[in-house]
């Protein structure tokens, strides 16, 4: 070319040479790029299967937490149940305590009524009681009294022994006795002995187990050893 300077051969040797090494730095580089994206791609591959992987964990997870939350609102649904159920239970307890206590209050005044009566009884038996004992002890003087008057006293065994004193006029201190048992089975009186004998004793006897009348007999046999010993009646 006219006016430029054609260069010589060194210039193209070194020309060359740069050439030569701005392609080993090229080469360097694209061999550098293909090695990164090759890098990136195999952590792209394994990222994605991590991610994989711990999608379907994170997936298994959440899945086992939605069944535990079923479980646990099934439970506190249950549980709410029974305070429901516990509230009401204590609510009836808290009823029947109320109940419980009016009812102790009612019996607690019934019992005051029932032993105010009984005191009123008690104080009317009390009463009853001291005039029956005193009439009792005015029965037992005058029994006493009489028997001492008729002479007579009882001995028991298998037989009832009435022993009369008193009866003969010579001798007070004779005795005259008759002895009478008693069949409950055929509720029938026999004589059992008769000292001294009467002989109106069968006839008085068969009155007895007539009428049953113990006490007049027993004063109709003393007439009858009065009579004997006397030799007339006597009341």
């Amino acid at each position: 070319m006219k006016g430029d300077v054609v260069p010589g051969l060194s210039d193209k040797q070194a020309f060359r040479e740069e050439l030569d090494e701005l392609a080993q730095t090229i080469g360097l580089w694209a061999a550098d790029y293909i090695d990164g994206v090759e890098k990136c791609q195999s952590t792209a591959l394994l990222l994605k299967g991590t991610g994989q992987e711990k999608a379907l964990e994170l997936k298994e997870l959440l899945r086992n937490l939605q069944e535990e939350s079923g479980r646990i609102e099934a439970a506190l649904g249950d549980q709410q149940e029974t305070l429901k159920s516990y509230r009401k239970w204590i609510a009836q307890i808290k009823d029947r305590e109320a109940a419980f206590g009016e009812r102790i209050s009612q019996l607690l005044e019934a019992k005051r009524r029932g032993e105010d009566k009984v005191s009123v009884a008690m104080a009317e038996i009390s009463g009853k009681l001291d005039h029956r004992k005193n009439k009792l002890d005015a029965l037992r003087k005058a029994t006493s009294w009489y028997k001492e008057l008729l002479g007579i006293r009882c001995e028991y065994s298998n037989a009832v022994k009435f022993i009369f004193t008193n009866i003969d006029p010579n001798n007070p201190e004779r005795e005259f006795s008759f002895s009478i048992h008693h069949d409950k089975s055929a509720n029938k009186f026999s004589m059992v002995d008769c000292s001294p004998h009467i002989d109106r004793s069968g006839p008085l006897l068969d009155s007895l187990n007539t009428s049953n009348e113990l006490s007049q007999f027993v004063r109709s046999m003393r007439w009858e050893f009065v009579t004997l010993a006397t030799g007339e009646p006597k009341v």
